[in-house]
């Protein structure tokens, strides 16, 4: 089961970094995104605000080719729990916005629960996720350098 969490969720965000770079074409947002996605899917985003579905996908389109340079990873993957037709895993996120000086980097918690539905890619159909904001000065010191890789 690690296994198949791991790879959807670093597929998930390998999407997004290519999508926030303009690195794939736009018709792949509802073949990449959306088709693993539950229509009630919420998310309570680190400030606390609750976004919707449908609020995610808007930004999200709105956000295509806007952050060049952007780059994610995704570390310390765990199944907290696993049933029949539910998965809950929790991983760290780790963002940076962009290849300059002035990049900005962000790390998180995500907390994320998953339906299983065999029709998906790894099995897994995203209905939740809850981020926490990680302060940088709890990560390792080199916690960001699988993400600086080539100039």
């Amino acid at each position: 089961m690690l296994d198949d969490v791991t790879a959807e969720v670093v597929a998930l965000h390998e999407f997004f970094a290519r999508w926030f770079n303009g690195a794939i074409p736009v018709e792949a947002f509802d073949r990449e995104f959306v088709t693993v996605f539950d229509p009630g899917f919420e998310m309570v985003v680190p400030s606390g605000s609750l976004l919707a579905f449908d609020r995610l996908c808007s930004g999200l389109m709105a956000a295509y080719g806007q952050s060049h340079g952007f780059a994610i990873g995704i570390r310390e993957v765990q199944v907290l729990a696993a049933g029949a037709g539910t998965v809950v895993a929790r991983y760290q996120e780790l963002q940076r916005t962009s290849k300059h000086a002035d990049a900005t980097r962000n790390a998180r918690w995500s907390t994320v629960v998953f339906d299983r539905d065999p029709s998906l890619r790894h099995g897994l159909r995203w209905r939740h996720v809850q981020e926490t904001a990680l302060s940088l000065t709890q990560l390792p010191q080199d916690a960001f350098g699988f993400l600086d890789g080539p100039s």
